[in-house]
């Protein structure tokens, strides 16, 4: 579990730069979507499907970060803590989304568009249930998650940060070995050439500093300036 955390950790980073390239491509056709209804350009019923399509990609890349954030550090943390306004929301959303099939984006009112509800998923017993979706058009409501899931993960890793395990020379040393006896995609000239700069390579090794919470932080600040989140 150790190593896996460490690998875990690692990936937090590219979690929350997953997230950010929805939200864009989110924002990007919202945008494209009022220009076309601005000029009358019409249909938008592809259009209208790839917000769809991106918007199910983003919820389930908000499930990963929740999921991998709490394993690196090694904490619980329900939806209402990483999203006070709309952790339900996207709990059911997203299990509607990913379990049953459901295409949440279904209208629009003016230029803008919307997740009109109730909106049905089943749940665990095979029941069907009803929710209502938050009242804000599909650009607004996908930066305030963002916004809020984000600003949660932060003072997450500003508090448990610290716990998230980085590898030791020792675990640099056994993927080093792992990778030259390795049969993979590494060419063999490589493997002979890490082979026989062993110990240079184990030395240079024991310099190495890896800090993952410090990249996860910074890949959210990346995210914050991009979209000019209100993140504190």
């Amino acid at each position: 579990m150790h190593k896996h955390r460490i690998a875990v950790g690692s990936n937090l980073k590219g979690k929350i730069a997953e997230i950010g390239f929805f939200l864009g491509h989110i924002l990007r056709v919202s945008d494209a979507i009022v220009k076309k209804r601005l000029s009358q350009d019409f249909p938008i019923s592809s259009d209208l499907d790839e917000l769809n399509f991106f918007f199910s990609a983003y919820l389930n890349s908000i499930q990963a970060l929740k999921d991998a954030s709490e394993l690196a550090m090694d904490m619980k943390n329900t939806w209402e803590e990483l999203s006070p306004t709309y952790g339900k929301f996207i709990y059911y959303s997203r299990t509607a989304t990913t379990h049953d099939g459901s295409l949440p984006i279904n209208a629009g009112q003016g230029l803008q568009t919307y997740i009109v509800g109730p909106l049905r998923r089943v749940d665990s017993k095979g029941k069907v249930k009803e929710f209502e979706p938050p009242l804000e058009d599909a650009a607004m409501l996908s930066r305030n998650i963002a916004c809020e899931v984000l600003q949660s993960i932060k003072a997450m890793l500003i508090e448990k940060g610290a716990d998230i395990p980085s590898p030791s020379h020792a675990d640099l040393i056994d993927h080093l070995e792992a990778s030259i006896n390795s049969d993979n995609f590494i060419p063999h000239f490589v493997k002979q050439m890490m082979l026989e700069n062993r110990d240079e390579i184990s030395s240079s090794l024991s310099a190495a500093n890896f800090n993952y919470a410090r990249d996860a932080l910074s890949a959210i600040e990346t995210v914050r300036k991009r979209f000019e989140l209100p993140i504190k």
